[in-house]
């Protein structure tokens, strides 16, 4: 189908001017994955503090799980393609410090509320802040790097999200370590809270402090037809095309959102599962999980980036290929750690889980720039994070909770849970991916086509 541009202003085609320089470039990176490392501390330190919550707020594990996934994505999901649309029309780097700053703030009143319903409120707000800082990255990081050279940013950037999950898991250990249980601590201005209230007000502080430098990024220029001209797409050309790649865009987005399933129904529970299985403190987990998602997430990352990067050079459905075997490649690992007999043998299933769970967050992101024109990229990039998030932190906790206790009716059965959600997710992944593999090289020649039909209009 074909795709006919409406009446507009001329733009200005960016595609034949330079990139930044390489310094700039990667400057962007490394304060732009700086932020991604405090969104994701601030996402789930919850799960390391799970069992002070659930007793002092009297909770079950539903209702936490409801503060880990549904509170956090109410707002997430229905507020990233708006989010993304913005990012399409304003300035990137002011949309990110908005984003940040705001849930920052919502961290630190998580560390000030003593009920379910306030802590619920927050965690609402938090999700909102972070609906804003991917899909800008995502758009100022395709500006900034030729496509050669996109994955192995993207994969950098990405890196975020490990770094950020580990440190949560090792910082909420050695705070908690240091607190004695069921205590309260007396701050200034704050006055006295409990230890995991303390938790979040510590873990607030390094959004407020990234905010002012994330302004003081230079925005890079737009590139692709339409890139400087300011005008947004018309909403109705961005749905047709949608529809026009929906197989392509349906496949590779709910590939990455069972994978995001498995992995959030993992990471959001192991703190968990070795305090009740395996008998283990807190601090204890929170070491030995925060150090496995730190270096085995970020290698995974970097690898899965690199043979993304490979892959591309030898097919078109390259990266699409790495992608679709990560499910696959995480199913035995996913099946064998809530077996395992100790725990260490369980730490042992779960680096390589971590690694290969990686791979999706480092190809779908390229993958799906390569097929959208310029200013449809943060609406697909918001609309892949929506999907992942409803299927991650929406549905992956809140299912290992429910069938915990409605089905198994015993919080120490949560083992059992744990070896049936993940799974079941990782399977249909894979299926999905090899969904994708032959339409995504026709949704290239789409999108050649689209771009080559707009700039011939442009020079008419």
């Amino acid at each position: 189908m074909k795709l006919p541009p409406t009446t507009r202003p001329a733009p200005v085609p960016a595609d034949d001017a330079p990139y930044p320089p390489a310094g700039a470039s990667w400057l962007l990176v490394a304060m732009l994955m700086a932020a991604y490392v405090v969104s994701f501390l601030d996402r789930n330190v919850l799960s390391l503090l799970v069992e002070p919550i659930k007793r002092d707020l009297d909770l079950t594990d539903t209702e936490i799980s409801l503060l880990q996934g549904l509170a956090f994505t109410i707002l997430y999901v229905t507020a990233s393609v708006p989010m993304g649309r913005i990012v399409d029309l304003r300035r990137r780097t002011r949309v990110a410090a908005t984003g940040i700053a705001f849930w920052s703030m919502m961290t630190a009143g998580c560390g000030l509320v003593r009920s379910f319903l306030g802590l619920f409120a927050c965690r609402v707000g938090v999700g909102l802040g972070e609906a804003a800082l991917a899909p800008a990255a995502y758009s100022l990081l395709a500006d900034s790097f030729p496509p050669k050279r996109r994955g192995i940013a993207l994969a950098v950037f990405a890196t975020g999200l490990y770094v950020g999950s580990g440190l949560a898991l090792v910082i909420g250990g050695i705070v908690t370590g240091l607190v004695k249980d069921g205590t309260d601590i007396v701050l200034p201005i704050v006055g006295a809270v409990r230890g995991w209230q303390a938790v979040f007000l510590v873990v607030a502080l390094p959004g407020l402090i990234m905010t002012p430098l994330i302004l003081l990024l230079p925005e890079p220029p737009r590139r692709g037809t339409w890139a400087k001209g300011g005008t947004a797409i018309p909403l109705g050309q961005v749905v047709a095309y949608f529809r026009q790649n929906g197989r392509t865009l349906a496949c590779l987005i709910f590939c990455h959102g069972l994978i995001a399933t498995a992995v959030y129904a993992v990471q959001g529970w192991v703190p968990t599962l070795f305090i009740r299985v395996y008998g283990w403190s807190a601090p204890e987990i929170g070491h030995a999980y925060g150090l496995i998602l730190v270096l085995c997430g970020s290698a995974g990352i970097i690898v899965g980036g690199l043979l993304g990067d490979w892959s591309r050079t030898r097919f078109e459905n390259g990266r699409v290929r790495i992608q679709a075997s990560a499910g696959a490649l995480m199913l035995p690992f996913a099946v064998a750690f809530p077996l395992m007999p100790t725990p260490e043998l369980a730490l042992a299933m779960l680096a390589p889980l971590t690694f290969f769970g990686t791979f999706t967050s480092v190809t779908v992101t390229p993958a799906l720039l390569e097929i959208m024109p310029n200013r449809m990229r943060g609406t697909a990039t918001a609309t892949s994070l929506a999907v992942s998030n409803v299927c991650g932190i929406g549905f992956g906790t809140t299912a290992v909770a429910l069938f915990t206790d409605f089905v198994l009716h015993d919080e120490k059965s949560i083992w059992i849970s744990l070896a049936v959600v993940p799974p079941v997710a990782l399977i249909g992944s894979a299926l999905l991916g090899a969904g994708a593999l032959g339409s995504y090289r026709q949704s290239l020649r789409n999108e050649a086509f689209w771009t080559s039909s707009q700039r011939n209009i442009d020079h008419a």
